[in-house]
């Protein structure tokens, strides 16, 4: 009898805390609507931490912000303007959600007190897109299994778009060789084919965004 009442306790102890959680962060989980005020916008890039994960598939993300920072002279982690924040976040890819709540909290209390429309925008990878091609998403769309996606719509929500870097699927289904894959660097080749063909659309598509709210508020 006290084992089915600590059982019970338990569950309500944790029903509790995951309500005063989803109250907490309800403030976060907004979508970005049509406004008059200027556009102002967090691009996050997602993956694994740099120190041994560096130019890997599963971070390709990371690989395009930092190309993309420095042709622009752009910086990463810090606020260029009122209308442009670049984050690379530290975190490893299927926990990132904390990190990039953290910095949205603070990133849209500073847009709105300037008088700006904050947007998130994930940069992330996506084994089922070929290498070269990129995919994006409007707010609400699914993860797609995608664990990143997952990490930071459990503490965000919805509202964000995502750039899908493509990298290709291995021909095997295996799971220890998609891991290996996803976990493996990238081949000279396929650093050729991110620089020439990827950078560049999502140059274009940042772009597009910061002029006028395009696959964000469109």
């Amino acid at each position: 009898m006290f084992r089915i009442f600590l059982d019970v306790f338990y569950i309500l102890q944790d029903q509790i805390y995951q309500l005063m959680i989803s109250r907490r962060f309800s403030s976060l989980a907004f979508k970005t609507v049509p406004s008059e005020e200027p556009i102002s916008v967090l691009i996050a890039s997602i993956g694994n931490p740099e120190k041994g994960y560096k130019n890997t598939r599963h971070s390709v993300g990371h690989y395009i912000l930092q190309k993309i920072a420095l042709q622009n002279g752009w910086s990463i982690g810090k606020r260029e303007n009122q209308q442009l924040f670049l984050f690379q976040s530290p975190s490893y890819m299927n926990v990132s959600g904390l990190k990039i709540r953290d910095v949205w909290h603070k990133v849209m209390q500073e847009s709105r007190a300037g008088g700006f429309n904050p947007a998130l925008i994930i940069i992330h990878d996506e084994l089922d897109t070929e290498l070269g091609k990129i995919k994006i998403r409007k707010q609400g769309a699914s993860t797609r299994g995608h664990n990143g996606l997952k990490s930071i719509q459990k503490y965000i929500g919805k509202g964000y778009t995502t750039i899908s870097i493509g990298i290709s699927r291995p021909e095997s289904r295996d799971p220890e060789t998609v891991s290996n894959y996803v976990l493996g660097k990238f081949k000279p080749q396929e650093l050729e084919i991110l620089n020439e063909q990827v950078v560049p659309k999502v140059e274009t598509a940042i772009r597009q965004i910061l002029e006028n709210g395009k696959f964000v508020t469109d």
